[in-house]
């Protein structure tokens, strides 16, 4: 069955609601649009209301057998029943961790033990942690002062022992992916639905197939890059919901007003909806929303942190990467910060990619296990860095003596062995094996060249008119997509 596409929210919205039911459906991608599919799709198979007819199951924490055995009962009090698997870690494992870390705390702090366990366990399968790993991790998440770590981590020291201590394991993704596989294709009884949401799929997953054949698709992703049609597609969607969530309140928005919204919220719809409501509050009786309602109410909430654009460029996503460029430069982000960003960023992949062909080619593999990078590639990585950090002093020494102009000579081997080191003493054990993760897409000649065009990017910031911009967004590019 064809999929639905969510880039025009009005459009999709009728044809779930015109269009044939299957009983099984996946909706993905980005969270306010898939709330919004869900209730159209339980509008449209409840039209008097749902009553006991559904039941909606976390995907990220619940028992996937269980989940089957639900999906294959009728409802004891409806002729419907729709069991709804929302946030399924099945399609993405590696979806945002932190955010399941969070839930993890927020069920401890209310006394939910066992719920928190189930998303710690989560968080630990969806970071690739085995229970042995979790001590340096503690460690890491420590000397970052991770937010997460409040109570200086003993929450979660605590869940480990009732983990440990009930026999609760890791939950095993592409087991839990398979067994959902079999349940659709064998087909639901007549009558009940399933209906998946998450944040991203892989579609190359046979499951995804699975569904396409027996189902329907609903896609709720939204372009993240910056050409004129992506950034239409993105603002077409913040028009129909804006004028949705007015009209029902009996707003509307002076078009000064909309920019400066859309301009403060950045593009989170979430974000946006709660924006919006705050307006329609304090405007009270008024009909009219003006700039200055906006200007008094909101608070500026667009900040991309510029480690999403260096991530973007690790993960050579050109789409991404413009999208979080261009967030950052309308934040009034520096553009030689951001070309320091990505230097930075491309000189310890060099260095990640130099180690991973003299050491590490063999013995790597797709999805490589953080408890063996942990054991095994980690006191390797220290003894590089070592090396590193003693062969730039050696250089230092045998450079000529040239003092500055007014002061003594500036020792640089600490700031320069800090760029080039992965990791000292296994204190960024994560971090390192992320970014050697991250060199196997990029053949050295490849950075090498990276590395010259942000050299003569850098040239031609400082000695140009040319637009910052214009030459960020080609430097990303080149990176990005190389030339053969």
């Amino acid at each position: 069955m064809p999929e639905i596409h969510a880039h025009e929210p009005q459009v999709c919205l009728n044809e779930i609601r015109e269009g044939e039911s299957p009983l099984v459906y996946l909706i993905f991608g980005e969270p306010f649009l898939c709330k919004r599919a869900l209730g159209a799709l339980l509008r449209k198979i409840f039209p008097e209301g749902e009553g006991f007819g559904y039941e909606p199951l976390d995907g990220t924490v619940v028992d996937i057998r269980e989940a089957v055995q639900k999906i294959a009962t009728f409802s004891l009090f409806s002729e419907k029943k729709v069991v709804a698997l929302l946030d399924a870690r099945v399609f993405s494992p590696q979806t945002d961790s932190n955010a399941i870390l969070k839930k993890a705390k927020e069920a401890y702090e209310t006394d939910e033990t066992p719920k928190a366990a189930r998303y710690l366990l989560a968080w630990m399968a969806a970071s690739r942690i085995d229970f042995e790993d979790m001590p340096d991790i503690m460690k890491q998440k420590k000397a970052e002062h991770d937010p997460a770590l409040v109570g200086n981590g003993a929450w979660i020291e605590q869940l480990l022992s009732y983990c440990k201590e009930n026999n609760l394991s890791i939950p095993d993704v592409k087991s839990d992916a398979k067994i959902l596989e079999d349940a659709v294709r064998k087909g639901l009884p007549k009558g009940n639905f399933l209906i998946v949401t998450a944040s991203r799929v892989d579609a190359r997953m046979s499951l995804y197939q699975a569904i396409v054949e027996k189902g329907k698709v609903i896609d709720c992703s939204v372009p993240a890059g910056n050409t004129a049609k992506e950034k239409k597609a993105r603002d077409d969607i913040f028009k129909v919901i804006i004028h949705e969530i007015l009209k029902e309140a009996g707003k509307t928005l002076d078009p000064d007003a909309y920019t400066a919204v859309c301009e403060m919220t950045g593009f989170e719809l979430g974000v946006l909806k709660g924006n919006l409501e705050k307006l329609i509050a304090f405007t009270g009786d008024h009909s009219r929303i003006t700039l200055g309602d906006v200007q008094e109410v909101l608070s500026r909430t667009k900040v991309d942190p510029i480690f999403e654009l260096t991530g973007a460029v690790m993960e050579r996503n050109s789409d991404r990467a413009f999208f979080f460029l261009d967030s950052l430069l309308k934040s009034d982000f520096h553009p030689m910060a951001i070309l320091s960003a990505l230097t930075h960023q491309v000189r310890r992949l060099i260095v990640a990619r130099e180690f991973f062909e003299k050491e590490l080619k063999e013995e790597w593999h797709r999805n490589y296990p953080f408890g063996r990078f942990r054991e095994k590639v980690l006191p390797m990585l220290e003894s590089h860095g070592k090396q590193i950090e003693a062969a730039i002093s050696s250089w230092e020494k045998e450079a000529p003596e040239a003092a500055p102009a007014g002061g003594r000579k500036k020792k640089k081997t600490d700031k320069t062995a800090s760029d080039l080191v992965i990791t000292r003493g296994g204190s960024n054990a994560y971090p390192a094996f992320k970014l050697i993760e991250a060199s196997e897409r990029f053949r050295e000649d490849e950075l090498i060249g990276a590395l010259m065009a942000l050299y003569d990017t850098d040239r031609l910031l400082k000695s140009t008119p040319i637009s910052p911009r214009l030459l960020l967004e080609k430097v990303i590019f080149s990176i990005c997509n190389p030339t053969e």
